[in-house]
């Protein structure tokens, strides 16, 4: 019979390595959105996953553009959370996770998600980035979302 030692120990391995899976899947999968941004508005903004907190419970971030010049103004897309079992990974209403709008039960799920955001005409990111291609110097010193 193991003994409490041995059955902490298991149980702690098992859940640091699913919550370090879900962290390297979302970090994957905003790298990849980054460059896609860099590379669609020449280098003038980026996506950045930001920290915001952790506690017994998980991390939480913030998903911002970050749009170069006057300052390097970030726009926060999204507040997500990674609880410390893993998946399922949550998008929050606000950084206070007052309600969750959306969970995403895979990396296929999260994938889909930031298909998604570069997808879809009506999301804040293609809106941001249009506005950023057309008024790069407005854009990095607003303070006002223009959606």
């Amino acid at each position: 019979m193991p003994t409490l030692e041995e059955l902490l120990r298991a149980s702690l391995k098992g859940a640091n390595e699913k919550i370090d899976q879900a962290n390297k899947d979302l970090h994957a999968a905003v790298v990849e959105a980054a460059k896609a941004v860099e590379s669609v508005t020449e280098g003038k903004a980026t996506l950045r996953l930001n920290a915001t907190g952790s506690d017994e419970s998980g991390t939480r971030y913030d998903l911002d553009v970050i749009v170069y010049g006057g300052g390097n103004e970030a726009r926060t897309l999204s507040n997500l959370g990674v609880p410390i079992k893993g998946y399922p990974i949550f998008r929050y209403t606000n950084r206070n996770r007052d309600s969750t709008v959306e969970r995403f039960d895979s990396v296929d799920a999260l994938k889909a998600y930031f298909q998604k955001l570069a997808s879809d005409a009506d999301s804040p990111l293609v809106g941001y980035l249009a506005y950023v291609v057309r008024n790069p110097v407005e854009a990095s010193t607003s303070s006002e979302v223009p959606f």
